[in-house]
């Protein structure tokens, strides 16, 4: 290892201070191209955070816009399954990305459908059967 600064002095197993004294590093202050670094930094992020708020705002926006179709599209499910389970009370919930505001363009309607009672695993296959082929009659779907 090379060491470019005063050499300690060793004597008697011992080591000792430098016989210069050294002064303390100048403050990050007085560095001119930190300081221009620091300004960047700052404006850089600034406008960082300006393009995201401007980003999360144009989404919100579009999905605004696609509110209505989604309103459609929950409600036409709803009644698909009050037919479907017409000898019940079936309740359709929304879930995900869109209830939670982290949606973007390309979300998905994440739904699911409560208020039954189905005892079995096989009764449970049978219902979702029904459900599915009921949907499917939807053009839409």
């Amino acid at each position: 290892m090379h060491f470019d600064g005063p050499q300690p002095e060793l004597s008697n197993n011992t080591v000792s201070s430098p016989s210069s004294e050294q002064s303390p590093p100048p403050l990050p202050s007085s560095y001119p191209q930190q300081q221009d670094f620091f300004d960047f930094e700052s404006e850089f992020y600034k406008k960082f955070d300006q393009n995201i708020i401007e980003y999360c705002k144009d989404i919100t926006d579009n999905i605004a816009d696609w509110a209505p179709e989604r309103t459609i599209v929950l409600g036409r499910v709803q009644d698909i399954a009050c037919k479907i389970f017409s000898n019940q009370q079936p309740e359709l919930k929304q879930f995900g990305s869109l209830m939670t505001g982290l949606a973007n363009e390309q979300s998905d309607m994440d739904m699911a459908v409560t208020g039954l009672n189905i005892n079995d695993r096989f009764h449970l296959i049978e219902e979702m059967h029904r459900f599915a082929d009921g949907l499917s009659e939807w053009d839409l779907i």
